[in-house]
């Protein structure tokens, strides 16, 4: 098998997973590290451009929704109790 064969059984396995999960496959995969540098590839210019136009067609594929893992806090921080120095007062 070539390169560009085995290139594109990885593009089509990932392109079959994305069609039934809108997602990325999960961390430390062969899918997701084969996506992953991909990526990095194209966004080094390193890709050539047939593949370039593959990978930009699974990401458009993929949906934004929350997957798992620990989700960023939204919102304003909120504020302390006290103001700076009131807890230890001065420190010098």
């Amino acid at each position: 098998m070539t390169r560009e064969e085995s290139w594109l059984k990885n593009y089509q396995e990932l392109k079959a997973w994305m069609v039934e999960h809108h997602h990325y496959p999960p961390e430390h995969t062969l899918l997701h590290n084969w996506i992953r540098r991909n990526i990095k590839l194209r966004n080094k210019g390193e890709l050539p451009e047939w593949k370039c136009v593959l990978i930009n067609e699974l990401e458009a594929m993929r949906t934004h929704e929350h997957t798992g893992g620990r989700k960023k806090k939204k919102g304003p921080t909120p504020s302390l109790p006290y103001k700076e120095g009131e807890l230890f007062g001065n420190i010098n």
